[in-house]
């Protein structure tokens, strides 16, 4: 028969990492999801030939803003 408590300590500890796996494992899908997003972005700049500052006046905001977004 199994020591109740050590299991309580057993079954609170996974449930901790599984929290831990889960949280570390949506931090990367969001950032991947950003990625591809930025790889768009860029793409679609480069293809349609204009500029950092004219993307940024088409979609009211600075040159800056789009530069570090693509960096």
């Amino acid at each position: 028969m199994a020591n109740s408590c050590g299991d309580t300590i057993y079954f609170s500890v996974g449930i901790i990492f599984l929290d831990w796996f889960i949280c570390q494992l949506a931090q990367r899908v969001k950032l991947a999801i950003e990625y591809e997003l930025i790889r768009q972005v860029i793409k679609a700049r480069k293809e349609k030939n204009i500029t950092q500052a004219e993307l940024a006046m088409k979609v009211g905001t600075k040159q800056s803003n789009i530069s570090r977004l693509e960096y």
